[in-house]
């Protein structure tokens, strides 16, 4: 399906198993939800509310997460972004544990902006002492970080290790919570 001129959405625009192209610039106020869907933003998606993803989904243009907005990756989903993606402090990536967790992956340059990160074990998985997750990876790399160096979920305070060097975003749990030192050049919590 083809959506010409401007958009601003305020309800639900839901792509699931579609395609969707837009080509002018989106502003999502509401929800978008894609599931194993192509979603075609060709002068930018800025979403400042809700953008849910999943199964096996790609989306296309360069996405802002502002001002409150939350990307949420289902879990057992791989969602592609061939794309810059740009959040502000103000945002949250969101991700679903499940038997696997959701995984983005960012063909172009990744701007973390001081984002929040939020883990959601309501599928039913537990965390166990030492799981280690890839969250984020982007192809073009990844500037600034998270604002949070940790996240309580699943019972386990997660650590956040953000990999400049091999363009990766990974979490690690430990039960007692305690950071060790910084990791030069790696930027990491443990």
């Amino acid at each position: 399906m083809l959506v010409t001129g401007v958009v601003t959405n305020n309800g639900l625009i839901e792509s699931l198993g579609g395609e969707m192209e837009f080509d002018s610039a989106v502003t999502n106020d509401g929800n978008i939800v894609a599931r194993d869907a192509v979603m075609r933003f060709d002068a930018g998606l800025t979403n400042s509310s809700s953008l849910t993803v999943g199964g096996d989904t790609t989306i296309y243009g360069p996405v802002s997460n502002v001002g409150g907005g939350d990307i949420h990756v289902l879990s057992d989903s791989e969602t592609l972004l061939v794309g810059d993606l740009t959040f502000s402090a103000s945002s949250t990536l969101s991700l679903t544990i499940g038997d696997a967790p959701g995984t983005l992956d960012v063909l172009g340059l990744t701007n973390l902006g001081g984002a929040m990160l939020a883990l959601d074990y309501s599928a039913g998985v537990e965390a166990q002492e030492g799981d280690t997750y890839q969250i984020l990876s982007s192809g073009d790399g990844l500037i600034g970080m998270f604002s949070n160096t940790t996240v309580p979920a699943g019972g386990l305070i997660w650590d956040i290790f953000h990999h400049h060097g091999s363009r990766a975003t990974e979490t690690d749990n430990h039960p007692d919570g305690k950071q060790a030192q910084n990791e030069p050049l790696n930027a990491g919590w443990a």
